[in-house]
């Protein structure tokens, strides 16, 4: 099971990143450019023709980026220096960047690297180019063709190893984090990531250790504990699940996330009933809880707390659909009979199960022609033949009454 890109937590790859690493990548750039500016006097007596490429450096490094795009229209490459030329696409590399244009932005570092702008700083912009295209073998690459510079900016550390755990290469990724975690202590993404990592591997008492460090390390918010906890679901481990959010609770007792996730771990371990008590304790405050609880009242068999809860269901599709559903399992058969022209005014006969349930239901109480009459609306493959079968009883019902009635 390959971990999905979705629990890979934005803030890694934030901007200031981005803007830190542009920074310095357009002071390294200023530091090798020409001496424009060595003689003032000069200057004064014959103003000298716009520096396009120049003012765009100034105005990147002043954060200015929709004007340094504009400058930089206005230069002709074909005129300019192979250094000039080399920064022009480098700067336009940085503004494409920016603009999360990565396609884009991979050409432009491209020809600026063609064009002799090779330092490792170049590596780190591709980096995240090819990380965000989801080039995940190049992405590993730049990273180490970064060198020093990588090996100082924790947040490369972190898109490679997810790069290298998209490719499989769980045993390199590992060691990414692992050397992460010691070389940023303070940086406890490293050991989120590590946990994710062993869960995927099925390794889950060490998951577990090292899930319960980083939240002791960290600030946790209550995502933090539903992706870890939601990792070991999937990993088929709801106790795990199950362990991680009951702690979560002592910090974020009303969170939502939390309340609903360990609902769903409960009922994986086909404990339905505590988690309809869990949702139904939490429906006060959060009324979205009240039909699942109703339907995992329902899956556990306590029909009486499931009507119950359904009853308060403010969406009326979502509630006749579930109390048909309800009535059926106790047996109610007239009352879901009756429900047949309620479901047809508020559109419900659209779902053929529901038609189903009508022409079971009718059949049970000996309205047979208004279960026949239900039964040819039905064309879904997957109930025809339940419909096909239910007109044969109906049919030898109709044959021999003696026969149905026992």
């Amino acid at each position: 099971m390959m971990l999905s890109r979705r629990w890979y937590s934005s803030r890694l790859v934030a901007l200031a990143l981005v803007t830190s690493v542009m920074t310095a990548g357009v002071g390294v750039s200023l530091a090798g450019s020409s001496g424009s500016h060595s003689n003032p006097k000069k200057q004064r007596e014959q103003a000298p023709e716009v520096d396009h490429v120049e003012l765009a450096a100034v105005l990147i490094s002043d954060g200015h980026y929709d004007r340094a795009e504009r400058v930089l229209s206005q230069a002709t490459p074909a005129s300019l220096s192979q250094e000039q030329r080399a920064r022009y696409h480098l700067f336009y590399g940085l503004i494409r960047l920016r603009a999360r244009a990565y396609l884009a932005a991979i050409e432009s570092f491209d020809e600026a690297i063609e064009h002799g702008q090779n330092g490792d700083i170049m590596f780190v912009y591709l980096a995240q180019c090819y990380y965000h295209t989801g080039q995940w073998e190049m992405a590993v690459r730049s990273v180490d063709n970064a060198a020093d510079q990588a090996a100082n900016i924790a947040e490369l550390q972190l898109m490679k190893a997810h790069a290298l755990i998209e490719l499989e290469r769980r045993a390199q990724a590992w060691d990414v984090l692992e050397s992460g975690a010691r070389r940023f202590p303070e940086r406890p993404e490293f050991l989120r990531q590590q946990t994710f990592l062993l869960v995927n591997l099925e390794l889950y008492q060490s998951a577990r250790e090292v899930g319960l460090e980083y939240l002791e390390k960290s600030s946790p918010e209550a995502s933090d504990h539903v992706a870890i906890a939601m990792a070991f679901r999937q990993g088929q481990r709801p106790e795990e699940a199950i362990r991680f959010l009951e702690q979560a609770r002592l910090s974020f007792p009303d969170d939502e996330r939390i309340i609903a996730t360990l609902a769903m771990a409960y009922a994986d371990i086909e404990m339905e009933e505590a988690a309809a008590d869990l949702l139904q304790r939490s429906a006060e405050n959060h009324p979205e809880f009240i039909a699942r609880s109703a339907e995992l009242y329902r899956r556990a068999g306590s029909l009486t707390r499931a009507l119950y809860m359904n009853a308060r269901v403010e969406d009326q599709r979502e509630k006749f659909k579930q109390r048909a559903s309800i009535l059926l399992d106790q047996q109610r058969f007239e009352e879901v009979a009756n429900m047949g022209a309620r479901l047809e005014r508020i559109g419900l006969l659209e779902d053929q199960n529901l038609v189903y349930a009508l022409a079971y239901a009718n059949f049970q109480i000996g309205s047979f022609d208004d279960s026949e009459r239900y039964i040819k609306r039905i064309d879904d493959p997957r109930l025809f033949e339940y419909a096909t079968q239910l007109r044969q009883i109906i049919a030898r019902c109709e044959r021999d009454p003696a026969e149905c009635a026992q």
